[in-house]
């Protein structure tokens, strides 16, 4: 500020030997807020070196601390958008005055049977087209509110701020908005400040609560602002958006630092699986039973591991918004089905359970080979794991006009009907006998959700608790796909 100390003299312009240089212009409209400007201008000069206003003859020059921007902006006015964006580059803070700047006003959001030149939905909030810094709405605002948002830049008081910063965030703020967050919330402390400041009349206190004329509401959001309950609710948002930001970004960190972990073991984990099976199947001499059986529990457990880190390596892509899906023409049974059976073939073993595939062999589908063998490992491991030992599993698919619909059925204890629409949630973990004594993350199924869902189909479980349970899944068909069913669309 001090190098702008003693900047005075200019016609139109109220000046001081030091302090904040404020302007204020006018794009259209009424001149409600320049005249509200105006009655703010002995205490603004009381608080600032330099204060332009429109009814003072001149427009400002050079750099300027805060600009506040009024009127009705129209989006096909190339001129004053310029205008606007040039103005914008010299100023350090904007204010949008007025709801017309703030929300785009009664303009933007006109209606009956008039047709606006150009059309209505031209018109709006300034916001849209510049970053703003703080908003003041008001048909017209409040005099003493300009001075007071003055005052509170000056001292910094964030915490006054704060609500002239949410403010800025807002797409639309009026009568139904009170309606809705305050008074139908039971928050109206019925102080009738709403029906006092309403410039159309549209509110009217029935029994010590606001009532609304929805046809005389122009939107302009002066109720909501001059109410004290909707103020403490623009506040609060603000809280909530902040605490929710940085809750998403611990969230982001978390999961690189998740997805990274789990990359870097991923390597050397396997190393040591396969040297641990070297020895386990005796390929460097005889075991004894005991060691035999020591080796297997080693095997079991760096089994779970190696499941766990590829479950979190495709949770952290997916949290991540890193899950890309590269949909290709596939042949199901050689190129996904078969292999997934191949890579269970010892736990399927050591359970001495069958395996039936009811797939035409010819059967193809439009999916990303990789992610669609994450889905059949992930139900087919947790058909094995909870199967009955030495029974049977049926791995089915079929086809209907628009779609391909999968499933993987095994026999078993099956799942609770009540627990169903817990199976896809995150980390979810059903709390019955049959799973009490299963190790698991919780997670394979709602990967397994994520990516039917990432491809445009559905996931769902079917079970008669203590006989079987069934999860199939859909996959819509590709363009491919429904040519060959049906030559004449080729044509």
């Amino acid at each position: 500020m001090a190098e702008r100390e003693g900047r005075a003299g200019n016609q139109g312009t109220a000046t001081r030997a030091s302090g904040l240089r404020v302007a204020s212009v006018n794009f259209g409209g009424c001149e409600g807020c320049s005249l509200a400007f105006l009655k703010a201008l002995p205490k603004l000069q009381g608080l600032c070196g330099e204060v332009y206003c429109p009814y003072l003859g001149t427009e400002p020059e050079g750099d300027l601390d805060i600009l506040f921007i009024s009127g009705s902006i129209c989006r096909q006015d190339k001129e004053v958008i310029e205008r606007i964006k040039e103005l914008r580059d010299r100023a350090e803070l904007v204010v949008a005055l007025g709801s017309c700047a703030a929300l785009g006003g009664v303009m933007r959001f006109a209606r009956g049977g008039q047709e606006p030149k150009p059309e209505h939905s031209s018109y709006v909030a300034l916001p849209v087209l510049v970053p703003v810094d703080y908003s003041l709405p008001g048909c017209p605002p409040l005099p003493t509110a300009i001075s007071s948002l003055v005052a509170h830049i000056q001292k910094g008081n964030e915490r006054a701020l704060g609500l002239f910063a949410n403010l800025a965030k807002l797409s639309k703020l009026s009568g139904f908005d009170l309606m809705d967050d305050v008074v139908l919330y039971g928050l109206c402390i019925g102080c009738g400040a709403c029906e006092l400041s309403c410039p159309t009349g549209a509110i009217h206190m029935v029994d010590g609560k606001p009532d609304l004329s929805p046809e005389r509401c122009i939107r302009c959001g002066t109720c909501y602002v001059r109410c004290p309950m909707g103020r403490q609710n623009i506040v609060q948002r603000r809280v909530l958006r902040e605490l929710d930001e940085r809750l998403q970004e611990v969230s982001r960190s978390y999961m690189e630092l998740l997805g990274f972990v789990a990359h870097e073991l991923k390597n050397p984990l396997a190393s040591a699986i396969m040297g641990l099976y070297t020895v386990k199947d005796g390929y460097l001499g005889d075991l004894s039973p005991e060691q035999r059986r020591a080796l297997e529990a080693v095997a079991r457990s760096l089994d779970y591991f190696q499941d766990l880190i590829k479950k979190y390596l495709s949770l952290s892509r997916i949290e991540r918004g890193a899950l890309e899906v590269r949909k290709v023409p596939l042949a199901l049974r050689p190129e996904v089905v078969d292999p997934a059976i191949e890579a269970l073939r010892r736990e399927l073993e050591e359970k001495g359970m069958a395996v039936e595939v009811r797939i035409p062999p010819g059967m193809r589908v439009v999916a990303d080979r990789d992610l669609l063998r994450i889905v059949y490992d992930n139900l087919l491991s947790n058909a094995i794991k909870y199967g009955k030992e030495g029974g049977h599993i049926v791995l089915e698919a079929r086809e209907s006009d628009d779609e391909v619909v999968l499933s993987v059925w095994n026999e078993g204890p099956g799942i609770p009907r009540d627990k169903l629409p817990l199976l896809f949630q995150k980390f979810s973990r059903l709390d019955v006998p049959s799973h009490a004594k299963k190790r698991g993350t919780g997670l394979g199924l709602f990967i397994c959700k994520e990516i039917v869902e990432r491809h445009g189909g559905r996931i769902w479980a079917e079970s008669e608790e203590g006989k079987w349970a069934k999860f199939s899944f859909t996959l819509p068909k590709g363009k491919e796909e429904r040519d060959e069913e049906d030559p004449d669309r080729r044509r």
